[in-house]
């Protein structure tokens, strides 16, 4: 499932949540206001300029070991879960 980060436009809380893509949250669990969750934009790939084209090759790499850290966690979770 993807990952999303959230700020609430009341608190400004900040959240990261794992979802589908049809799905969205809305409601602060911290200030409890209804509807007051904005979706922030990921960031993959940065914009560079030339001298700093070797640095997009290494963010790409600590991207991508971020996601494969989140996916374990994610899969440590579902493993813990019983099922009905």
């Amino acid at each position: 499932m993807p990952k999303y980060k959230y700020r609430c436009a009341d608190c400004d809380n900040e959240l990261v949540a794992f979802h589908s893509i049809q799905e969205k949250l809305r409601d602060c669990l911290v200030c409890g206001v209804i509807g007051s969750l904005i979706r922030v934009p990921g960031t993959f790939v940065s914009n560079t300029t030339q001298g700093q084209q070797g640095q997009a090759g290494s963010l790409v790499k600590e991207k991508i070991e971020e996601f494969r850290e989140d996916l374990e966690k994610q899969k440590r979770g579902a493993a813990r879960k019983t099922h009905d």
